[in-house]
């Protein structure tokens, strides 16, 4: 008989690493709907997830606005039942004040993606403490590609 473990249990075998990182992503009205991942926060752990699987507006927002999650796997969110709520703010600095402590921040929003044509409306940051210098975003395609190019990484 084949055992089948269930999402939560994957989750807890696989999303080991305690990476942290905020996900913003912004609204039609022009406001960041934020929250936070509690694990596997880099480029190859949810910055993939977010660029293969919530490359479209409405699917982003729908993710976030759910609030805090531990970790995206295989395009699902596993979210906290008694976690942080989503929050609303106008800046991406509110973001990072809102939910501090991440190592990285995604941000969805096409009008900071430099990459033509576009690969997604996705961007990254590095936050993490012990990085100095100029902490700019850079195109979440990009850094999936060239991950070196990050600062910090």
């Amino acid at each position: 008989m084949k055992h089948i473990k269930t999402f939560n249990q994957l989750n807890e075998s696989v999303l080991n690493e305690g990476t942290s990182a905020i996900i913003a992503v912004k609204n039609e009205d022009g406001k960041y709907v934020t929250t936070k991942v509690q694990y596997d926060g880099y480029v190859e752990g949810v910055g993939e997830e977010l660029f293969n699987e919530f490359g479209e507006q409405k699917d982003a927002e729908q993710m976030a606005i759910h609030g805090e999650m531990r970790g995206i796997q295989d395009g699902k969110p596993d979210y906290y039942d008694d976690g942080f709520d989503s929050v609303t703010v106008d800046t991406i600095e509110d973001a990072k004040s809102e939910f501090s402590g991440g190592s990285y921040i995604y941000v969805y929003d096409p009008d900071l993606v430099n990459e033509e044509p576009p690969g997604s409306g996705w961007v990254v940051q590095y936050i993490g403490q012990g990085w100095q210098g100029e902490k700019g975003f850079i195109d979440l395609s990009q850094a999936i590609h060239r991950p070196k190019d990050l600062p910090g990484y």
